[in-house]
């Protein structure tokens, strides 16, 4: 399947992720890379995209903040992406990130592979929700809208249930924690037959 093919769109180009992302901007609010500066990307590390046919769901594993709060969660993303980077991972490693109002915030652009699982990035979105799910339940909010990134990507993608995965299915993991990945059934039987 092709990435991300929006209407009218090349797949894997930044016009055509940003397409995705007002496609998304339908049935959840979406959160522009512009609205958290982090560092700059750094093209030369990453891979472009040459289509996507899974997806796998993560938790940052770092600390819930409260919902409400578009600045904390700014500054969270700044403090990841700067650690990824630090790591040589060229940006942010997961292309959406959901926070616990449920705002779907831009990470590294579609146009490029994700550096999220170590051995599975290729055709492989990265989406993870911000929080520890090893314990603590993620919110609805979240859910709602893991459920809706899941089904437009997967259908922009051809992408079945079956190619949805928590980290834990792809790698050596405790991600998305426990509490989330019992979750993941229901995210995949939302999906369209």
């Amino acid at each position: 399947p092709l990435a991300v093919e929006a209407p009218a769109t090349a797949a894997g180009d930044e016009a055509g992720a940003d397409d995705v992302l007002g496609l998304l901007a339908d049935a959840v609010e979406v959160m522009r890379r512009d609205r958290w500066c982090g560092p700059t990307p750094r093209a030369d590390l990453m891979r472009a995209s040459q289509g996507y046919y899974r997806l796998t769901v993560h938790h940052t594993a770092g600390a819930s903040l409260p919902a409400g709060d578009a600045s904390a969660v700014a500054a969270q993303l700044e403090a990841i992406a700067a650690g990824h980077i630090e790591r040589h991972y060229g940006d942010i490693a997961y292309h959406l990130l959901i926070d616990a109002d449920g705002r779907v915030w831009e990470g590294r652009s579609l146009a490029y592979e994700g550096a999220h699982v170590l051995t599975a990035n290729a055709g492989n979105i990265g989406v993870a929700l911000l929080g520890d799910f090893s314990a603590a339940d993620p919110t609805d909010s979240q859910v709602t809208s893991l459920d809706a990134v899941t089904r437009l990507m997967c259908h922009l993608n051809d992408i079945p249930a079956e190619r949805v995965y928590g980290h834990r299915d792809l790698a050596s993991s405790l991600c998305p924690g426990e509490r989330l990945y019992e979750r993941l059934p229901q995210v995949r039987d939302s999906l369209p037959a």
